[in-house]
């Protein structure tokens, strides 16, 4: 199994890349793989991955009764609080484009926004630079709806850079501060939003496709793509740029996260649970808001990349009708993963790689992996359920 991954990942040009494959019982990993330097401290960007915490968040804030529903509109949920200093605040909550969406709409993608201009949620921030509030993220895009809601589920990364200010507002705490301290301690993940270059982590190097550097040159500010391609080195085989400089998203909401394999094995195994144990939830968020990340909110293939059926909180679904998962790609300034679970093998796959694509070719090598993780997996239980019936 290994020498396949490491033909495919060499194939591609792909230079780091870790796998992880899990059961819901919290022993030894099913499948787990580091491509040539990679280590099990490897630090990757999730990118898009990170949507799953924030929904997260959003639950935990309507369980504490910081937020009424998740059919509450946005406008409401965040005029309510304490007013902005900024002028155009209110403002931009009271657009025409938010008028009846929900928190619901936002999580599910059915807003009908769209992500507009590409260059607000393509902007970062580089190490040693502060985090910019959600608010000075958010105030970025304008507000242009393609549909009124509920809409098909059509996949817009504003609609979580709008539920991070609204996490912000309802938390009473930075987006980030609040994930790190009330998200990630409950799931036991040493994920966060900023390495810190003094310390002994180190994030990988990522690397991108001179023809996606070139479409950045055209979407980026100038002074971000001058300063994200600043050193890089040319990998001349894999006709890619290998990036010297760390960054960060600005909307963090959307895909600000960073952190090991293992950092994103929890969430995955509590999922996992879930599905196999009689509908077990997490005690600390109750039953019924859980409950609502694996319902389907909106059916359509609008959000996944490949094989999409529909759209729960945060969660897609995909897949064909003889086999189906939940999961959530991520890409973006030279990374790319896969997080995915398949409920009825009880198989949870946490992929991270240090190369993205603007045509999400690594994407489309995460799903092909999957594929033969899966087959791989329930050959391996197949075997080991015949030794066990010989002894």
């Amino acid at each position: 199994m290994e020498d396949q991954f490491a033909q495919l990942l060499t194939k591609h040009g792909i230079e780091q890349c870790h796998i992880l494959a899990i059961n819901s019982d919290n022993q030894q990993p099913e499948i787990d793989y580091c491509h040539k330097d990679t280590t099990q401290d490897s630090i990757f960007h999730l990118y898009s991955g990170t949507k799953l915490y924030t929904a997260l968040a959003v639950l935990l804030l309507i369980q504490r009764e910081k937020i009424p529903s998740l059919d509450s509109l946005v406008t409401d949920v965040v005029l309510d609080k304490d007013s902005n200093d900024d002028e155009g605040y209110t403002t931009f909550f009271q657009s025409e484009a938010l008028q009846g969406v929900t928190i619901r709409h936002l999580l599910a993608h059915t807003s009908g926004l769209k992500d507009t201009p590409m260059a607000a949620f393509l902007a970062v921030h580089f190490e040693g630079e502060d985090l910019p509030s959600t608010w000075d993220t958010l105030r970025q895009f304008r507000l242009v709806r393609k549909s009124p809601p509920p809409a098909k589920p059509e996949y817009a990364n504003v609609n979580f850079c709008i539920l991070g200010e609204l996490i912000t507002k309802a938390s009473g705490k930075p987006f980030a501060d609040f994930v790190q301290a009330e998200i990630l301690p409950p799931l036991q993940s040493g994920a966060k939003f900023h390495i810190d270059s003094n310390s002994d982590e180190v994030l990988v190097k990522g690397t991108m496709g001179y023809w996606t550097s070139i479409l950045l040159k055209l979407i980026n500010d100038p002074a971000d793509y001058k300063k994200i391609f600043e050193g890089s080195e040319w990998l001349r085989d894999a006709r890619a740029y290998k990036l010297r400089r760390n960054f960060y998203m600005n909307c963090s909401a959307a895909g600000g996260l960073c952190g090991t394999a293992q950092d994103f094995v929890p969430y995955l195994q509590l999922v996992l649970q879930y599905f196999q144990d009689n509908k077990q939830t997490p005690d600390w968020i109750e039953e019924h808001l859980w409950k609502e990340l694996f319902t389907l909110q909106a059916q359509g293939p609008g959000c996944s990349l490949i094989s999409g059926v529909g759209m729960g909180l945060g969660w897609k679904k995909a897949g064909a009708a003889d086999v189906q998962y939940w999961h959530h790609e991520g890409g973006g300034g030279g990374f790319t993963s896969e997080t995915r679970i398949y409920p009825d093998d009880n198989l949870g796959i946490v992929i991270l790689m240090n190369s993205w694509s603007a045509n999400y070719a690594e994407s489309t090598l995460c799903h092909q992996l999957c594929g033969l993780i899966r087959e791989h997996v329930a050959k391996k239980r197949a075997d080991r359920g015949g030794a066990e019936e010989n002894n």
